[in-house]
């Protein structure tokens, strides 16, 4: 039971962390990039201490939890346990150039009080981008040897599949939920409504992507059949809430930003505000879906 529950932790906490990265990578990095430096730098302020509540302790909880593996033996077996040691070896990097890299460059800027930007501003952005693109490639390639990990222990690749794909869905909605939306309300309107529809301009191309690989390989997990009662049940649940993210996005999120779309937003409508708001609903409750989906698939993962 042990056991289970920690390669319960290691699969989320990384997965999360993993599906968060890869989003600010596609989707917010290149939405900055259409403001200029005095916008870049009061939305950079603004969004950046936000992932902060949530990344690092998944990265640390997830090493816990392959230290315990490690420990009481629930990965210890080879080559498993060679994988859980080169994602617990990657921690450490990605450690490093968080701490060193971008959270060094987010405390400049958080706290420069001056009315000029800082120098070198447009420099110091683009080194950022940088090393977050690098901790982006490192955490996915730690929650790929965790998922290799675990499917060395009686899984299968489409099973490993929906998981990794779940995760990516799961962290990228989280990601918006945590440090995105509370961005859309901590900035003036006219930036907001510009920065929705950028932000929402590249999720689109990542977030459908993500969604309906989900889908496709929890069904060719069912289709190939093998998966007891329970991992089955649980394979379906998580189908349907998948469904339950895509059907939302598709009918409520999207149809809004088609509608923002259309407004002239320099300044946006009164009614902006009231958009945001039912928007704001309908993603907490995608997000929410989302999670629960990559919670199923997760246990539906877990080795005998």
């Amino acid at each position: 039971m042990t056991t289970h529950v920690l390669w319960a932790v290691v699969l989320l906490s990384s997965g999360l962390l993993a599906g968060g990265v890869i989003t600010v990578s596609l989707a917010v990095i290149p939405a900055l990039r259409v403001f200029g430096e005095r916008t870049d730098f009061q939305i950079h302020r603004v969004f950046n201490p936000l992932p902060d509540y949530y990344m690092p302790q998944s990265l640390f909880l997830s090493a816990l939890a392959v230290l315990g593996l490690l420990t009481f033996g629930g990965g210890t077996e080879s080559p498993g346990r060679w994988f859980l040691l080169v994602g617990l070896g990657l921690s450490l990097p990605i450690i490093l150039i968080s701490l060193l890299g971008n959270r060094r460059i987010n405390l400049l800027i958080r706290r420069w009080s001056q009315p000029e930007l800082p120098p070198g501003y447009s420099r110091m952005r683009r080194v950022w981008d940088r090393w977050h693109i690098s901790r982006t490639a490192l955490c996915l390639v730690l929650a790929v040897c965790y998922g290799t990990a675990v499917g060395l222990k009686g899984g299968t690749p489409a099973r490993m599949s929906t998981e990794l794909l779940g995760a990516l869905m799961a962290g990228g909605l989280l990601m918006i939920e945590v440090a995105v939306v509370p961005t859309f309300h901590r900035v003036p309107a006219p930036v907001s409504a510009r920065l929705h529809l950028a932000v929402d301009h590249y999720i689109e191309r990542s977030m459908p992507a993500f969604t309906v690989l989900t889908a496709l390989a929890a069904v060719l997990t069912l289709a190939t059949g093998g998966e007891s009662g329970t991992r089955r049940s649980l394979l379906v649940v998580g189908v349907v809430l998948t469904v339950v993210v895509a059907a939302v996005s598709h009918l409520c999120n999207r149809r809004l930003n088609v509608r923002l779309r259309q407004w002239e937003l320099d300044p946006p409508p009164p009614t902006y505000a009231g958009l945001r708001k039912r928007w704001d609903r309908f993603h907490l409750l995608r997000t929410t879906s989302g999670l629960a989906a990559f919670a199923c698939f997760v246990v539906a993962c877990l080795p005998e």
